[in-house]
Order: C-alpha cells, then sequence, then structure tokens
C-alpha cells in the first residue's frame, strides 16, 4: 500500500469554529484553508477476531488542493494483513443528496446512507471491501472543538458499538463477517506537525462494556481533550495521560495510564495490528512533506484496559506519534 501522506494526516487534524451539526452528516465542509483536511473513519472488530478499517478523506494537505483520499485495511486473525489506498483529484469526488438519504463519493470508495443503513465500500488494488452500519447517530464528545493557533480540531462521533457486517470479494475466497462497529468525522484546518505530539485511542466495542477512550498530548504539554466515553453516551474526563514502549521495533509492546480524579487507567497492547507510515513511502519527496507535517507514525494493536475494581475490557488501540 503507499497511502497519500494527506490521508494518514487527517486522523491528526484540525479546524475554524463551525456551525451546528450538518443536515447531511457526510457532507464534507470543502473550506479553502491550505491546511483543511477532513476525514470519515469507520472501523469494524469483527466476531473471529479481525479486524477492518475505511477511511474516506477530502483534503487540501499536500500538492493540489481539494483532492480525495480513500484508503481501506483488513487485517485477518491470523494470516497477512491487506490494505489499500487511492488519490483522486477535485473533479473525482461529491457529495449528492436524494429522497432523504445521501451518498459520499470518493473516486473508487464511497458512503451511502438511506433509512436506517449506512453502506461503506472501498475497491482497491482487485478488491472490494464493504461494511454495512446502521442510521448515523451523530454526538459531539467533550471539547469536541479545539482550537489551536489560528484554526481548530474538531471530532465527531458518528458510531459506537453497531452491528457491523462485513463483506470482502477479490483477492482470495469471499468473506463475510458480522462483528461490533465504530465512525468518527474529523474536520481541520492546523498543520499536523503543531497539532499534537501524540495521541492515545482505545476502542472497546464488542460486549457489553463499549468503551471510547481519545487523548491528546499537546505540543507544549497540555492534555486535552481526554475522555472516556461509556455506555449510553456518558463520559469521564480525566487530566493526563503517558505512555511507555518497550520490545522489539518491529513488534513494540505500549503502555498507555491515564489518570484523572474519576481515577487511573492501564491500557496494555497486544498484537500489532498496523503501523502506518505514509511520509516514509514518499521517498525524495519526503523531507517536502515532513516541512509542514512532521513524520507521524500510528500503531494500531490488540490491547486491554484495565480499570478501577478490577474493570477488564479487552479493544484496539492506536498510539499516533508525530516523530519516531
Amino acid at each position: 500500500m503507499r497511502p497519500d501522506t494527506s490521508l494518514a494526516l487527517a486522523a491528526l487534524l484540525c479546524l475554524a469554529p463551525l456551525p451546528a451539526l450538518a443536515a447531511h452528516v457526510f457532507a464534507p465542509k470543502a473550506l479553502e484553508a491550505d491546511e483543511y483536511a477532513e476525514t470519515f473513519t469507520f472501523v469494524a472488530d469483527l466476531d473471529d477476531g479481525s479486524y477492518a478499517q475505511v477511511q474516506l478523506s477530502v483534503t487540501n494537505l499536500g500538492p493540489g488542493s481539494g483532492h480525495g483520499i480513500c484508503r481501506a485495511l483488513h487485517v485477518p486473525a491470523s494470516g497477512q494483513a491487506w490494505s489499500g489506498g487511492e488519490r483522486v483529484g477535485a473533479k473525482d469526488w461529491g457529495h449528492t443528496a436524494a429522497g432523504g438519504g445521501e451518498l459520499l463519493r470518493v473516486g473508487p470508495c464511497s458512503i451511502r446512507s438511506a433509512g436506517n443503513r449506512t453502506t461503506v465500500s472501498a475497491r482497491l488494488d482487485g478488491r472490494q471491501i464493504q461494511l454495512v452500519f446502521p442510521a448515523p447517530a451523530p454526538e459531539r464528545p467533550p471539547s469536541h472543538e479545539l482550537p489551536v493557533g489560528g484554526g481548530s480540531h474538531v471530532t465527531e462521533l458518528v458510531s459506537v458499538g453497531a452491528p457491523v457486517r462485513l463483506q470482502i470479494r477479490g483477492g482470495g475466497a469471499p468473506i463475510a463477517l458480522e462483528g461490533s462497529g465504530y465512525a468518527d468525522h474529523s474536520v481541520s484546518t492546523v498543520e499536523p506537525r503543531v497539532l499534537a505530539r501524540r495521541w492515545v485511542r482505545f476502542r472497546a466495542l464488542r460486549g457489553e462494556r463499549k468503551l471510547v477512550l481519545l487523548g491528546r498530548e499537546a505540543l507544549e504539554g497540555g492534555f486535552r481533550p481526554l475522555w472516556l466515553r461509556r455506555a449510553a453516551g456518558r463520559y469521564d474526563t480525566f487530566a493526563r495521560f503517558a505512555v511507555a514502549r518497550n520490545g522489539e521495533a518491529k513488534a513494540p509492546r505500549f503502555v498507555a495510564t491515564v489518570e484523572g480524579e474519576q481515577g487511573a487507567l492501564r491500557i496494555e497492547s497486544d498484537r500489532v495490528l498496523h503501523r502506518h507510515a505514509p511520509v516514509e513511502e514518499f521517498g525524495v519527496l519526503s523531507s517536502v512533506v515532513k516541512a509542514f507535517a512532521g513524520s507521524p507514525v500510528t500503531y494500531t494493536c490488540r490491547a486491554t484496559l484495565h480499570g478501577p475494581g478490577g474493570e477488564t475490557v479487552p479493544g484496539i488501540l492506536e498510539i499516533s506519534l508525530a516523530e519516531e
């Protein structure tokens, strides 16, 4: 896979103040700021232990402006992972609304939402990966709009712990699985290299205790946002987090500790599902990209959260580093 840097960075981005929730959940803002990047991320934690992710992004980052990027990842419970990505020009993406539904198309990828169903599809490298979610249920967490310099980073949850169906065709025998899913939406107008030193994300989507944690460490050392979402949209906020790394370079282990008045959480990683370092794939252009983006790296791992009172919850941990 050779994804565009802009897509990976869209997970680290920000934007000027936004109006209230849009009537159409999947309609990009298409802002003119040079630093603009917007991403819709869909995640599936499948019942067999496999993992899938699809992202659609619109951004002005990188060469050109107003381009779209789509990216997909599938990590089976055992065996080799597959990933693919494609970048398209401004004329090759668009949003339409009709009959109470909507469609966002980014090159060979799309989000179609109508009635009680949202279908996310990506056709990349001879494969089609499809995720079927219920209708979106947008939700704004604490500190959802984060001012940074002259811009801001906005985060909106779209779906948490909803049932999801995965289908993959091409590249081997067809795959059809069920599990639980997560989706979010971010919009930004801040250079990625100045937004955060690192991010911690934990998502426990299967089982009775569905938890989502999001934490950002700013360059100056503050921690905002830093919250844990529990069932029924109840949020606990925390004061700080720390991340320790050990193990081999190609198979690191992470321990994230989160502290605050609510108590302390400890998240221990296990199997590394994926390492995403897009700038490394730009070759001779990497120095140009690093000037505004840094060299971000994101590790996605199986992990376990240990909370107060002996609480133990398995899930997926993401550690995003501005530099490795």
